[in-house]
């Protein structure tokens, strides 16, 4: 931020894209399965980013995204998630990564669905999410 006054917007862009949203790309699935306050809190710091570099305090937060072309945090995660979905549906991924989602084998559209017991260890994890996506 404090050098910001003398970069161009597209050389703070490139350095959001390198320094903040390149961390939260890597290993996205297992970003997918932080907490709501984790959550929370990356998307205030992709929003001040955001801020920063459009150089503008009134738009909300969704209409920096817009004017961006970009996603958050968690909306890319999902993307993601559904690509690895079809890798498994499609048996385009490694076999150990294929049997965390328990695929039936009478109809490869159908998914087993785990019972879970509680929202943070069991809605929250990729097994529970992947079919869903």
């Amino acid at each position: 931020m404090r050098i910001a006054t003398f970069l161009t917007q597209d050389k703070l862009r490139l350095i959001m894209k390198t320094f903040i949203e390149s961390q939260f790309n890597y290993c996205p699935l297992v970003w997918m399965c932080h907490s709501r306050d984790l959550k929370r809190r990356i998307n205030k710091l992709h929003e001040r980013a955001l801020r920063v570099v459009y150089r503008n305090n009134k738009l909300s937060f969704e209409e920096l995204l817009e004017k961006d072309r970009s996603f958050t945090v968690h909306e890319r995660n999902l993307q993601k998630l559904a690509i690895e979905m079809y890798k498994v549906k499609h048996n385009l991924c490694p076999k150990p990564f294929q049997e965390i989602f328990n695929p039936t084998t009478r109809r490869r559209n159908d998914w087993i669905l785990p019972r879970v017991q509680t929202e943070h260890k069991g809605k929250e994890t990729i097994r529970s999410r992947g079919p869903g996506s």
